[in-house]
């Protein structure tokens, strides 16, 4: 077999993973039924391990990270898989810079992130959540992703008790609200 043959069945698998990995992730914290695994963590340290690999990836943008310790009962897991795409996304649509905070206050914790890019509609933050959608028709699926990372980060919040929004307006501007497992406050 040729080395072109060999690099381009190496593409192909690696494409596939690229589409068949974030679909896992939505599978997993779709199904309700299946038994949660909940563990104690801090919720800071998961958020600024998704910054420094952003910033390792991304060393020509400016990435601001506040916050204090946020212990957080939730489902390691699934937040895995929340920061890393909320980054992914923050990093492809701004033009220099991301902002992130993390807060807690009574049981619910809350990740801030706002980028300086074009931002979006108020038609754009309601389906921008949504799986497989792509709101920059202009970029190809190898510059402009599947359209799944936000999807699995609203499935991820949603998982943990809480919600995803977006506003709209100049940036990006993204707020995930997280409900600790332990807390006796109401689910949305």
């Amino acid at each position: 077999m040729s080395d072109r043959v060999i690099d381009q069945a190496q593409e192909a698998v690696l494409r596939t993973l690229l589409i068949a990995l974030p679909l896992l992730v939505l599978a997993r914290t779709d199904t309700r039924d299946a038994p949660v695994e909940v563990d104690d963590l801090d919720l800071a340290a998961r958020v600024a391990e998704g910054v420094s690999a952003s910033q390792q990836n991304r060393p020509d943008l400016t990435f601001r990270f506040g916050y204090a310790p946020c212990e957080f009962r939730g489902n390691r897991q699934a937040l895995r898989s929340l920061t890393p795409n909320l980054m992914d996304n923050a990093a492809r649509h701004t033009r220099t810079s991301v902002d992130v905070s993390v807060t807690v206050s009574g049981g619910e914790s809350r990740i801030q992130v706002d980028d300086d890019g074009d931002g979006l509609s108020p038609e754009d933050c309601e389906r921008v959540f949504d799986r497989c959608v792509r709101l920059d028709e202009s970029r190809d699926r190898n510059e402009g992703g599947s359209g799944l990372g936000l999807a699995i980060v609203a499935s991820v919040a949603e998982s943990n008790g809480g919600r995803a929004f977006a506003a709209p307006g100049p940036g990006g501007n993204f707020t995930i609200n997280l409900r600790d497992s332990s807390s006796t406050l109401p689910t949305p």
